[in-house]
């Protein structure tokens, strides 16, 4: 692991730059403030979690033209401090895929052999390894999901016994859980035999099912302890959209001027992060929050001036 300059926040619309330490989209007094993140000379940039501190981890690749090899590496972004997470060894790339509120993070790296999970703690020790197996969300309670290379189903890994259950929606072609809350809350998305994706949530031994209005396809990706969703659909033809399902409150995110949108994660303070696609085919990452102001509908806190 190498530390590094900090990425680069915008401010949409003047996209100034924020002192290294502050927490850009959640303190500006404008309510309508989302922030764009890139690694610096990435050619792309996805935020994968985000936890109640604030720290974001996920995934970024170099320019085309860097001497660097081609592969991805991952990051954790402590209010301004990176930490680059390569792949090691014969593996051909890593990501960063969640971190908990008490640091801990999964370290996701594959090669044509297979993928290998890593979880780390906050001071960059190996807790646990486990090898054909991908880690996609954890909690705070030693609780992992994830799933096994060649599986049409899930797993929730637990680290306290060592012993893995299986995810699975029944008739379903095949399960993706992607988070876990601490109250056990497992959320992911199914295809169906049409080839559709369907959004799920697991709650101890009931399953319920979201898909966003008129969307053909829905991907849930992460949960916070409050039980608000996020995620992203498509319609049949279109671009994707980010979502926010605040218990029944649709909240549809477009990063504004994108292509496209994702929204990864959630944190207990109802901030979200994700990434948007351009229609120069670079991506990046995006930091926001959801209003939840007494009185007033929920609804995703975004600038509205155009970029």
């Amino acid at each position: 692991m190498s530390q590094s300059k900090p990425g680069s926040y915008s401010k949409l619309g003047s996209y100034s730059k924020p002192g290294p330490h502050s927490k850009p989209g959640f303190t500006h007094s404008d309510p309508y403030s989302l922030v764009s993140f890139e690694i610096p000379n990435a050619a792309y940039t996805l935020i994968r979690g985000i936890n109640d501190s604030g720290v974001i981890v996920g995934s970024y690749n170099v320019a085309p033209n860097s001497p660097m090899p081609p592969y991805p590496s991952g990051f954790v972004d402590d209010k301004g401090t990176i930490t680059s997470i390569p792949s090691t060894g014969n593996f051909k790339g890593a990501t960063v895929r969640a971190i908990n509120n008490r640091g801990e993070y999964i370290v996701n790296q594959s090669n044509q052999y297979g993928g290998q999970m890593t979880l780390y703690a906050k001071d960059g020790t190996v807790i646990t390894t486990l090898t054909h197996f991908l880690g996609t969300g954890l909690n705070d309670k030693g609780d992992i999901v994830g799933a096994a290379d060649v599986s049409s189903a899930s797993e929730l890994y637990s680290i306290k016994t060592g012993t893995s259950t299986t995810i699975r929606v029944a008739g379903a072609d095949d399960t993706s859980a992607a988070d876990i809350n601490d109250h056990g809350e497992i959320v992911g998305h199914y295809r169906d035999a049409a080839m559709n994706l369907h959004g799920f949530i697991q709650i101890g031994e009931k399953m319920s099912f979201l898909n966003y209005p008129g969307a053909s396809q829905t991907v849930i990706n992460g949960v916070n302890n409050d039980g608000v969703v996020v995620g992203y659909y498509q319609n049949d033809t279109g671009p994707q959209h980010g979502f926010v399902d605040f218990h029944g409150t649709m909240i549809k995110v477009d990063f504004p001027g994108s292509t496209s949108t994702f929204v990864s994660d959630i944190n207990d303070r109802n901030q979200i992060v994700g990434y948007y696609g351009t229609s120069s085919g670079k991506s990046f990452g995006f930091v926001g929050t959801i209003d939840c102001s007494p009185g007033r509908s929920p609804h995703a806190v975004i600038d509205h001036h155009s970029l």
